[in-house]
């Protein structure tokens, strides 16, 4: 072969195997972060929900739903 093909099929093979690991990494820390995010969303959820309840558990103390009717009522 001439030492232009050589060189060039050596440029080529290297950019590939370069490239091919690049976007592999590439992946694996999209996937991370994606996890990560997943996560810190699941943890604020929890939060919220705990914040909600807790809001929810003190006015209980004031309005009550009536068993029969299903209308709020005010507690005396």
């Amino acid at each position: 072969m001439k030492l232009g093909t050589k060189c060039i099929l050596s440029i080529g093979l290297t950019l590939t195997f370069i490239l091919g690991i690049s976007f592999t990494w590439i992946i694996q820390r999209q996937r991370y972060l994606l996890k990560e995010e997943i996560k810190k969303q699941a943890e604020i959820l929890v939060k919220e929900i705990e914040i909600t309840r807790g809001y929810l558990a003190g006015i209980q103390d004031i309005i009550n739903t009536d068993p029969v009717s299903g209308n709020r009522i005010l507690k005396d």
